[in-house]
């Protein structure tokens, strides 16, 4: 009888019930839509709001209380963070770049490898994001050849990987533009107005009319959900947040 009190209570909660989610383009584009779609044959009268921000801006929803759930790429003393999976960085160049014409540089085997101040001290990829070197990948560019163009600079709040990675290696890129949409950055680089540095899930099947690279030290953030706390979570909401592990995690 109490299981069956308990699994009321739990449908009750789900009914009519709305979810509130931080997120940023890449993961409402491409993971998002089959996870509510599926989410919603199960419990059809559960309602979805994705409010659309970079990290910084979603740590500050999950602390008021404005989102239920948000994904982000760090850790914090005022939410809990499961992490998810890695999203490596990828240069992307103009079709006409002297960088898009194959592999100018030469080896890569001797680039050093980089990691987040996290990693550096405890050993681990930290959820910052890591850069690793690549050795031997065809066709990659190294964040020196990058830092020499006029460079696009994805705006990611006040934690940014890719000008962590720059700094961790000593170089100083000639930041021209800081752009928060994905999108408006692709057109730019099509345009030919500089080159830059994007994450490979956000590229996935919007790569034309631009050239896309490995980097040589693989600059990578650990995408995350995360919420204020579990234990507070409406039922709906934190219901959702174990689906998403159970279908889209492959960190420890």
């Amino acid at each position: 009888e109490e299981a069956l009190l308990a699994r009321q209570r739990e449908m009750e909660g789900l009914e009519n019930a709305t979810i509130t989610i931080g997120t940023f383009t890449s993961v409402s584009r491409n993971l998002l839509p089959p996870l509510m779609q599926e989410f919603r044959t199960r419990y059809p009268d559960v309602r979805f709001v994705l409010r659309q921000g970079e990290y910084t801006s979603i740590a500050d929803w999950l602390h008021s209380g404005a989102c239920d759930l948000g994904f982000t790429n760090q850790t914090s003393a005022s939410a809990e963070v499961v992490p998810l999976f890695r999203d490596q960085m990828m240069a992307v160049l103009p079709e006409s770049h002297p960088l898009a014409e194959g592999d100018a540089r030469g080896p890569v085997a001797d680039v050093p490898v980089i990691a987040s101040a996290k990693a550096r001290t405890t050993g681990t990829s930290g959820m910052a994001g890591t850069v690793r070197a690549a050795a031997g990948t065809a066709d990659a560019v190294t964040l020196a050849q990058l830092a020499d163009q006029t460079l696009i600079q994805l705006d990611e709040g006040e934690q940014s990987v890719a000008m962590d990675a720059f700094s961790h290696a000593g170089l100083h890129p000639q930041v021209s533009y800081e752009v928060t949409d994905d999108y408006s950055i692709l057109a730019m680089v099509r345009r030919g107005l500089g080159v830059s540095i994007l994450y490979e899930l956000m590229l996935s099947g919007f790569g034309q009319g631009v050239v896309v690279r490995p980097i040589a030290e693989r600059p990578e953030r650990t995408i995350s959900i995360a919420c204020k706390r579990s234990e507070t979570l409406p039922i709906a909401a934190r219901r959702f947040s174990q689906f998403i592990v159970e279908r889209l995690r492959t960190e420890p």
